[in-house]
């Protein structure tokens, strides 16, 4: 895990639609391996959508849905789960 994880997930929700961005892992063998990185990625992701909303450029709402739509709801709708 990157220690400026939170200035990439800004650059990328800046650089992209955020319905293209999903979470992802590639830890393949213990449960733990998937725990610890999803824990990681969650908390960066709040933090770097709360800077932003922080800084007026989305809407608590908007942040939500973001977050929401990267860690889980990007994925349903791509694979049409």
């Amino acid at each position: 895990a990157s220690l400026d994880i939170e200035s990439y997930l800004a650059r990328l929700i800046g650089m992209m639609p955020s319905s293209k961005l999903l979470y992802s892992s590639d830890q393949v063998y213990e449960p733990e391996l998937f725990w610890l990185p999803a824990r990681f990625a969650r908390r960066a992701l709040e933090r770097a959508l709360s800077a932003a909303a922080d800084a007026d450029y989305l809407t608590t709402a908007q942040a939500e849905s973001i977050g929401r739509g990267i860690l889980a709801g990007n994925t349903r709708r791509v694979h049409d789960l």
